[in-house]
C-alpha cells in the first residue's frame, strides 16, 4: 500500500495502515484499478460519480479480479460490495439504492452526481482491515463460480 493512496486519512493514519497491509493487498485509487486485469485490490474512492461506480463493475465482471470499493461519502465510509466476475451486485446499483433512501432533494438517478468526502483517521486501519476480510474466500465456499440457482445465469422455474 502507498501512503499517497491514503492521503484523505493524513499521512500519519497512511503510515500507521501501511505496516500491517505491506505487500498483501493493494489499495488503488480508481484510475489504478480501472487498469488491474487480474488479482485483488482495495479500491479508495474519495471523489467520485456512480458512472465511475459502473465502470468499476464492468471492469470486474470482465477480468479475472476481485476489487473491494471502500467510498468516501461526507464524513461515512461505506465497505463493499465484492466487485469480481460473478458478482451479484454491482456498484452503481448498490449507490443507487442507499442514494435512493436518502430522500429528500439527492439527484440519485444522475450518472453524474459528484460524490466524496474524507474518512475519519481514527477508523481509517479498521476500513481496511474490514475492506481486507471481504477478499478473502469464505470457507467453504468455491471461488470458480456462482453458487447454483442464483444470479441471472440460473436455469429454474
Amino acid at each position: 500500500m502507498s501512503a499517497t493512496t491514503m492521503t484523505r486519512y493524513g499521512a500519519a493514519a497512511a503510515a500507521a495502515v501501511a505496516a500491517p497491509f505491506a505487500g498483501s493487498v493493494p489499495v488503488l485509487d480508481p484510475a489504478a484499478a480501472l487498469e488491474t486485469t487480474a488479482g485483488v485490490a482495495i479500491v479508495h474512492l474519495t471523489a467520485w460519480t456512480l458512472e465511475l461506480a459502473e465502470r468499476l463493475s464492468r471492469h470486474a465482471l470482465a477480468h479475472p479480479v476481485r476489487l473491494v470499493p471502500v467510498r468516501e461519502d461526507g464524513a461515512l465510509t461505506v465497505i463493499g460490495p465484492v466487485l469480481e466476475p460473478s458478482a451479484r451486485a454491482c456498484l452503481s446499483c448498490v449507490e443507487y439504492r442507499r442514494l435512493a433512501t436518502a430522500g429528500g432533494r439527492v439527484p440519485w438517478q444522475s450518472p453524474r452526481l459528484a460524490l466524496g468526502g474524507t474518512g475519519t483517521p481514527a477508523m481509517a486501519e479498521a476500513v481496511l482491515l474490514l475492506a481486507a476480510a471481504l477478499l478473502e474466500p469464505a470457507p467453504g465456499i468455491a471461488e470458480s463460480g456462482p453458487v447454483a440457482g442464483a444470479g441471472a445465469g440460473a436455469s429454474g422455474a
